[in-house]
């Protein structure tokens, strides 16, 4: 159970709730809006509700309760031709940096660009100002259902690392691993979705799943990452640079596969062997 002081979980609730998505506050207390995409997803024929092919979060870190401003991040999955509006309106307010866009999977109906922004501000303010900038571009989101994993997500959780912790996200097993190496943005530590994410969508009358991945990985740990991903046989989606002024440099990695659970889960496991 993660310990949480009343000044942080008061200010956590207004950020979440301003911005309209579900609160989660994890391990290393950094507070998370989590909210998903209304629309349906397919990824390799499969229709999907994976938090990790449509998710909208934004982020802020616990910090002393006389500093007012916090580093604050935000990831937000956008169809194609909702990506220039919203960089246009989130513009429009100057403590928002645009990081980064890049989509995160393949063969992704219809294609979601996963864009990357991060500020130093008050984070109810930022909250307002994202949530301003989706509405002025007709944005929607909805609140997550997070709960915990049943019997059969915590086996596969365990396959992939003993330290993973297994979640139910939109009814689906999504298994978390928080790492414990952690970047500086904006010349502040970063705790937040610094972490090892994977997703299990069963398919009708079958063994088998769609399965995705996202990993948060460094500099110096991206070529023997990507190199792991397609020994094991994997689809490599994407490694890109997230946010810009990262110390040292970071990377999502994502990667997908139509596999028994337990089997991309045991693959998995050898992807992210002797990563913190």
């Amino acid at each position: 159970m993660v310990q949480i002081h009343a000044p942080f979980e008061k200010q956590c609730n207004a950020f979440s709730r301003i911005f309209g998505g579900t609160r989660f506050v994890n391990p290393n207390l950094s507070c998370e809006s989590v909210g998903n995409r209304r629309f349906p997803v397919q990824i390799q024929g499969v229709r999907t509700n994976s938090l990790n092919a449509k998710f909208m979060t934004i982020t802020f870190q616990d910090r002393p309760s006389e500093v007012r401003n916090h580093l604050c991040l935000g990831v937000l999955h956008l169809l194609q031709r909702e990506l220039t509006p919203v960089i246009r309106e989130l513009s429009k307010f100057p403590s928002i940096i645009i990081a980064s866009a890049f989509p995160y999977f393949l063969n992704v109906k219809p294609l979601l660009v996963s864009l990357h922004i991060e500020s130093f501000d008050d984070p109810v303010v930022f909250a307002a100002n994202v949530k301003t900038a989706l509405n002025a571009a007709k944005v929607g989101l909805a609140p997550t259902s997070i709960s915990a994993g049943s019997p059969s997500c915590k086996l596969i959780s365990r396959v992939i690392s003993p330290k993973a912790m297994p979640f139910k996200v939109n009814g689906l097993c999504e298994p978390i691993v928080f790492r414990n190496r952690f970047p500086r943005i904006l010349g502040l530590t970063n705790y937040a979705l610094v972490d090892f994410e994977f997703s299990i969508t069963p398919i009708r009358n079958s063994q088998k799943a769609l399965c995705l991945a996202r990993l948060w990985v460094y500099q110096d740990e991206l070529n023997r990452v990507v190199a792991r991903i397609k020994q094991q046989g994997l689809r490599l989606g994407n490694a890109s640079q997230n946010f810009t002024f990262s110390h040292p440099r970071s990377y999502f990695v994502t990667y997908q596969s139509i596999a028994n659970p337990l089997a991309f889960a045991l693959k998995s496991s050898k992807v992210i062997q002797g990563l913190q």
